[in-house]
């Protein structure tokens, strides 16, 4: 892949969130070129998140995908540096994904998230720690409980995001 060259960095989550969850950063190459988008996690972090192996509790699956970069450790500094030196050797765009339209609502990112729910669940039931509906509210309020409604884990305001990761903890929470 071709050289993108950087415009613009922006870390898009708290860094003191890095404890338990992934950070994200939007991109922006020169002329014009579109918004890009990956996620930073440490493997602490990884530890913490992530579907659970329905055979195996207490294991974690995560399942690589190009625009998730592991690191030692995250801060403003480190995130700069990856990126610029993917930039360097022409990898940025391997690393990074197109973002998501910028004028998408809200609504839209909690509608395409639910999707996603329902499309694992459909291909990849085994990754799924619950199996009736009644497991995955338990789940899902246990989550609730544990994290003070996400406050634990750096979800953010929005009440979007709270029952986006209300329904997502759901999925894999014991």
């Amino acid at each position: 892949m071709g050289r993108a060259v950087i415009e613009t960095i922006s870390i898009e989550d708290p860094l003191d969130a890095a404890p338990v969850r992934a950070i994200e950063v939007t991109v922006r190459v020169v002329n014009g070129g579109p918004l890009r988008w990956c996620f930073f996690m440490t493997p602490e972090t990884l530890a913490t998140c992530g579907d659970m192996l329905a055979t195996r509790p207490g294991v974690r699956v995560h399942l690589g995908v190009a625009h998730m970069i592991v690191v030692s450790r995250i801060d403003a500094d480190v995130i700069h540096e990856v990126l610029r030196q993917l930039d360097r050797r022409g990898e940025l765009l391997m690393h990074t994904a197109p973002a998501g339209a910028p004028e998408q609502s809200e609504e839209e990112q909690f509608l395409r998230a639910v999707q996603a729910l329902r499309d694992s669940r459909s291909t990849h039931p085994e990754l799924w720690q619950s199996d009736t509906i009644e497991d995955y509210f338990e789940a899902a309020l246990a989550w609730a409980r544990d994290s003070d409604f996400g406050a634990r884990q750096a979800v953010g305001a929005s009440p979007w995001a709270k029952v986006r990761a209300f329904l997502e903890a759901g999925r894999s929470c014991e």
